[in-house]
């Protein structure tokens, strides 16, 4: 598999779990400790990050 091809897969992935992660911080609110859903939504944004950072990685690739 190419390198491109990997990373938008990883991509793909993260943007899958930024959903899942996001789903549940919302699904655990009023319901959880205020520590989880807490953790959840730091989770979230940190997968979001990650994932903005690979798109950067995938235009880079693709201007060479």
């Amino acid at each position: 598999m190419s390198l491109d091809a990997e990373l938008g897969s990883l991509s793909s992935t993260i943007d899958g779990l930024v959903q899942r992660v996001g789903d549940l911080a919302r699904t655990t609110e009023g319901h959880a400790t205020d520590d989880v859903s807490v953790g959840l939504y730091d989770v979230e944004r940190s997968l979001s990050a990650a994932s903005r950072r690979l798109g950067r990685i995938l235009r880079d690739l693709e201007r060479r």
